[in-house]
C-alpha cells in the first residue's frame, strides 16, 4: 500500500499455504517471504515483484518452526540471509545462519548455533550472535569471521543492528543464559575495541533493537510491556514514546515509524490493531489500515 494506507492491493494468492515475514529488497522493487504449505510444513523461501505477479522460489525447506522467521537482503540485493534449524526433528536445536543469491538462489552456509543476525549497510558484512558467547561479523565471500565480543558461553544474542556508517553495532544479549534472561541493550565499535551496556528502563527485558537511519540514536523496544524508547549510543539520553507496539519499521529518513499498536482485550490478552504511522517529531500518529 502507499504510505497513506491508499492503494492496497494483494501480491501473493498462496492458496491453501500461509505466506508470511515479507522482507522488501533495498530498492523495493522485490518482496522475499516464507510460503509454508500444509504439506511441505517446513516452509520455502519465496521473492514476488512489489507489483505482484508470479512468485518465484530460491530456497526449498528452509526448516522453519514457529511464527516467524527473520529474512535479511544484503545493501546491493545480491543476497538473502535467513536461519535455518540445524535439526528438523528437535525444533529446539540451533539455527543455522544462511546466504542465498537473490538472482540464482544458489546458497550456502554462513556459521553454525546463531542469534539475531543483520547486513551492515555498506560492504556486505554479516553481523550475528554466533557460538560460544560472542557477538561475529562474517564476510560471506571470502567465508571469514570474525569475533568482535566475548560473553558469557550462556549468551543470547537476539537482535542486531548496524549504524548508518557501520561504525558501530547494537545488539540485545541475554547474559543471564536461556534459564535466567536478562536481556539489555548494548553499543559495541565495529571492531569490538570498545561495548558500552545501555542503561534498562523499566521491569522487562528488552526485546529488539534498531538503528536510527540518519542518527546516533538506537530503537529499543521492552519486549515485556512493548514499550518503545530511544536512546543515543553513548547512553546519556533517553526519550520516551508513547506507543505499545509490535513490527516497529523506520523510515529511510528516520523522521518516521511504521508500527502495529498492541491493543488488550478484557482478558489481559492483545491482539494486533492497525497499522500507523507515527511522526518522530511531533509525535503526531495516523492509522493507515482498519483494525485487524
Amino acid at each position: 500500500m502507499d504510505i497513506n494506507g491508499h492503494g492496497l492491493h494483494r501480491l501473493t494468492s498462496p492458496g491453501r499455504c500461509h505466506d508470511d515475514d515479507p522482507a522488501p529488497s533495498p530498492k523495493g522493487d522485490e518482496i522475499a517471504f516464507v510460503r509454508d504449505c500444509p504439506s511441505w510444513s517446513t516452509g520455502d523461501l519465496m521473492v514476488v515483484s512489489s507489483n505482484g505477479g508470479r512468485s518465484k522460489r530460491l530456497a526449498a525447506r528452509l526448516d522453519v518452526y514457529g511464527p516467524t522467521t527473520e529474512l535479511a537482503w544484503s545493501s546491493d540485493g545480491r543476497f538473502i540471509a535467513f536461519p535455518r534449524i540445524r535439526n528438523p526433528i528437535d525444533p529446539t536445536s540451533p539455527d543455522d545462519l544462511w546466504s542465498v543469491a537473490a538472482g540464482t538462489g544458489r546458497g550456502h552456509l554462513v556459521a553454525h548455533g546463531i542469534g539475531g543476525f543483520a547486513w551492515s549497510h555498506h560492504g556486505g558484512k554479516l553481523a550475528f550472535g554466533c557460538h560460544g558467547g560472542s557477538l561475529c561479523v562474517a564476510d560471506p565471500r571470502s567465508r571469514a569471521i570474525r569475533r568482535l565480543h566475548q560473553f558469557s558461553t550462556q549468551n543470547d544474542v537476539s537482535s542486531v543492528a548496524w549504524s548508518a556508517n557501520d561504525k558501530q553495532l547494537a545488539f540485545v544479549d541475554g547474559s543471564g543464559g536461556s534459564y535466567n534472561p536478562n536481556y539489555s541493550a548494548w553499543v559495541t565499535t565495529s571492531d569490538g575495541n570498545r561495548a558500552l551496556r545501555l542503561q534498562r528502563y523499566g521491569e522487562g527485558n528488552v526485546d529488539a533493537v534498531q538503528w536510527l537511519p540518519k542518527h546516533s540514536q538506537v530503537l529499543v523496544i521492552n519486549t515485556d510491556d512493548a514499550s518503545l524508547y530511544l536512546v543515543h549510543a553513548e547512553g546519556t539520553q533517553k526519550n520516551d514514546l508513547p506507543f505499545e507496539v509490535d513490527d516497529v519499521s523506520p523510515s529511510p529518513d528516520g523522521k518516521n515509524l511504521l508500527f502495529v499498536r498492541r491493543v488488550f482485550d478484557s482478558s489481559g490478552s492483545y491482539y494486533r490493531s492497525a497499522i500507523s504511522r507515527a511522526n518522530l517529531n511531533t509525535g503526531q500518529t495516523q492509522q493507515l489500515t482498519q483494525r485487524r
